[in-house]
């Protein structure tokens, strides 16, 4: 299975999977025009997608949705579902409503979503996508990474894993009191020291890369995130990789990465902002 992030940041969220001729979208969040740009530097399309998913309905994983979802299967959550229809009126063509822990099929994918800990209104989750060949977890958008996160993101061969800011920059930033202590509770988002102690439970050796996501443009930065996580990973064997926030990032399929800061910058194969 391939994965490339569309774009990852506090502004915008996507992910395309591909088996084969089969792809999904995981999430929707960057606007339309960025969506058809990113999809084409990857060499595909919109009416290659065989269906959305959604983990969440805050408008950075959304915002594409209504036009994303037309003709597509999307797939979420019961709430995240009756939440998405109260927002845009009916999306997608077919809605598939899996309850946290059951599993869908679509095409060669098998798709399980389960519950993280997010301040949303309906059932935020994160998903297991396993083609057969490879199990791909995504856990974007979490307060706190539960002992259930945990277990569905070991034994992966990839993981998208939230590392949002760095706790000083975010003391020290002008965001208000109530932001601050938002992004820091329970139900907010993960720091780079919180993503660095998940991936010490759950990196086992078996996980061959580790792909940093939504990363804050303002209380982070790719090389804070990269320190916090490296010795981990490198100790583990899997390969680090920040997402780009507004280009597509590729993992390539069957092979390691470039090492880091050796890719170059904005290309679709770059292991990006890493410099």
């Amino acid at each position: 299975m391939k994965a490339s992030i569309l774009g990852s940041s506090s502004r915008g969220n996507a992910i395309l999977l591909s088996s084969g001729d089969s792809n999904l979208l995981l999430d929707s969040g960057l606007n339309m025009r960025k969506t058809i740009i990113n999809l084409d530097m990857l060499g595909t399309s919109l009416d290659s997608i065989d269906a959305v998913l959604i983990t969440h309905c805050h408008m950075d994983h959304v915002r594409s949705l209504p036009q994303t979802g037309v003709g597509k299967e999307v797939i979420s959550t019961p709430g995240t579902l009756h939440v998405l229809k109260e927002q845009f009126g009916s999306v997608g063509t077919k809605r598939t409503s899996l309850d946290y822990n059951q599993k869908g099929t679509v095409g060669p994918f098998t798709v399980k979503p389960f519950p993280i800990s997010h301040d949303c209104m309906g059932q935020p989750c994160g998903f297991v996508v396993d083609d057969g060949n490879d199990r791909i977890a995504v856990a974007m958008d979490l307060g706190v990474v539960t002992e259930e996160v945990a277990r569905n993101l070991k034994g992966c061969t990839g993981l998208v894993l939230e590392s949002n800011h760095d706790a000083g920059m975010l003391f020290n930033s002008k965001r208000p009191p109530w932001l601050v202590n938002r992004i820091l509770g329970p139900k907010g988002h993960l720091s780079n020291t919180e993503c660095a102690e998940a991936l010490e439970k759950v990196l086992d050796g078996t996980t061959d890369w580790v792909v940093l996501s939504h990363l804050s443009q303002e209380c982070n930065n790719p090389e804070k995130a990269i320190e916090e996580s490296k010795n981990t990973a490198m100790d583990r064997g899997a390969e680090l990789i920040v997402a780009h926030p507004t280009l597509p990032t590729r993992v390539k399929e069957g092979v390691k990465n470039e090492k880091l800061g050796q890719g170059k910058e904005g290309s679709p194969e770059a292991v990006s902002h890493m410099r």
